[in-house]
C-alpha cells in the first residue's frame, strides 16, 4: 500500500469541519500503511507483536578468528601445547575454529580471550552460545570451561565448566546441540548488561595426551525492540 498523498491545511489557525475530516482521512490512512509495514518487517524477521511493542529477535555471530581477540597463557595452569586456528568441512557445513593440543601427559591449558561492546540498541540477550568440539568424551583428557565478565566488574562473573562433545559431533548453536549456552534470562552477568558495557568471554582449552579441543562461533540472541504502540 502507498503512502496517501500530503494533504494542504489552511493558513488560519482555525479548521472548518473539512479540513477536519481531510486530516483525520490521512491520519487513519497513514496509520494502516506503517501498521502493515510493522507487521511485514516484524514476520520477515521473526518478531513477536506484543500489547506494548514488536520486538525483532536479532543474532550476531562472531566467526573464528574473532576480531580482537588474544591468546593468554591460563594464571595457574600448565600451558604447554600448541594453538592453531583451521576450518573443517563435516557434511557440507564449514567450521572455522581454534584448536588446542599438548602432547603432556596432564592438562595444560591456554585461554581465548574475546571482548565485545553490547549494541546501543539493545534490551535484553536472550541467550548465548559458543559452538565447541571435543576430541575426546572425558573432560579429564580435554575439555572447555567459559567465562563470563561484565567488564569493570569483578564480582559479575558466570561460569560453564568441564564442557565436551560426548558423541564426536560439533556442539554448536547452527545444528540445535549446543551445550556452550548461557540463558541471558537467568544468568547473572547477561542480565545485567546495558546499551555500550563492555563484556568480556574467556573460553579456557584444556588438553593432554594430543587431545585435541576447539571452539568455533560466538552467537548473541538479541532482545530489540521495534516500535512502541
Amino acid at each position: 500500500m502507498a503512502l496517501p498523498r500530503p494533504i494542504i491545511l489552511p493558513s488560519s489557525k482555525f479548521l472548518t469541519p473539512g479540513d477536519w475530516d481531510s486530516l483525520l482521512n490521512w491520519v487513519t490512512k497513514f496509520s494502516k500503511v506503517a501498521a502493515d509495514a510493522y507487521d511485514r518487517i516484524a514476520d520477515e524477521f521473526g518478531g513477536v507483536g506484543t500489547s506494548s511493542y514488536y520486538q525483532i529477535e536479532t543474532k550476531s555471530i562472531f566467526i573464528p578468528e574473532y576480531p580482537g581477540a588474544t591468546f593468554n597463557a591460563t594464571p595457574g595452569g600448565a600451558n604447554l601445547g600448541y594453538m592453531l586456528t583451521d576450518n573443517a568441512l563435516i557434511l557440507g557445513q564449514r567450521f572455522n575454529y581454534y584448536l588446542w593440543y599438548s602432547p603432556e601427559v596432564t592438562l595444560q591449558n591456554y585461554d581465548v580471550i574475546f571482548q565485545t561492546k553490547i549494541p546501543y540498541w539493545c534490551i535484553g540477550i536472550e541467550k548465548l552460545t559458543i559452538d565447541l568440539w571435543t576430541e575426546h568424551i572425558s573432560p579429564d583428557n580435554c575439555h572447555v570451561d567459559i567465562e563470563l565478565q561484565k567488564d569493570g566488574i569483578i564480582d559479575t562473573y558466570s561460569t560453564l565448566e568441564n564442557l565436551v562433545s560426548d558423541d564426536d559431533t560439533w556442539k554448536c548453536e547452527r545444528n540445535n546441540n549446543a551445550i556452550g549456552v548461557f540463558d541471558g534470562n537467568t544468568d547473572q552477568v547477561l542480565k545485567s548488561l546495558e546499551p555500550d558495557n563492555l563484556l568480556n568471554i574467556r573460553m579456557t582449552l584444556n588438553s593432554k595426551y594430543g587431545y585435541a579441543v576447539t571452539i568455533g562461533n560466538i552467537t548473541f540472541e538479541y532482545k530489540n525492540p521495534m516500535i512502541g504502540s
